[in-house]
């Protein structure tokens, strides 16, 4: 399935290849630059697209996706489905940022600014997973 989440402020690639041009901080050069491979990945816009596969086995059901979700989102998702079994696959197809829980927002953690996503994308992954899986579950 498609998945669109919503991106924090980014500058540009353009931006940030000036940024990285003028920049003689050896550690901030570092950060740059792995700015500048996320935002490559996910464009220039405001909205990442990706794909997130879901497969119902049995009476369980296998998620991939291409993003380091916290523990929550497997937890939650395995509380939401029960008593179905839950697989999550973290980095399947690629691998484009964290998603933290929206209340880490707050905090300043590698987590946090090293990912490209607005507060509350894992919770918008989560309910539209949850959703797609029920219905794979009726099926």
């Amino acid at each position: 399935m498609d998945m669109e989440l919503p991106l924090k402020h980014l500058p540009s690639v353009m931006e940030i290849e000036e940024q990285l041009q003028n920049c003689s901080d050896r550690v901030l050069k570092e950060r740059l630059w792995r700015q500048r491979s996320v935002r490559r990945l996910v464009g220039d816009g405001q909205n990442a697209h990706f794909g997130v596969w879901l497969w119902r086995l049995g009476d369980s059901i296998l998620i991939g996706h291409p993003n380091e979700a916290y523990s929550s989102f497997q937890i939650d998702l395995r509380k939401m489905l029960a008593p179905y079994p839950v697989a999550v696959m973290n980095i399947t197809n690629g691998s484009i940022g964290y998603l933290p829980p929206q209340e880490l927002f707050d905090y300043e953690l590698y987590q946090v600014w090293q990912t490209p996503f607005a507060s509350g994308g894992l919770e918008l992954m989560t309910d539209k997973i949850f959703r797609t899986a029920q219905i794979l579950l009726r099926q």
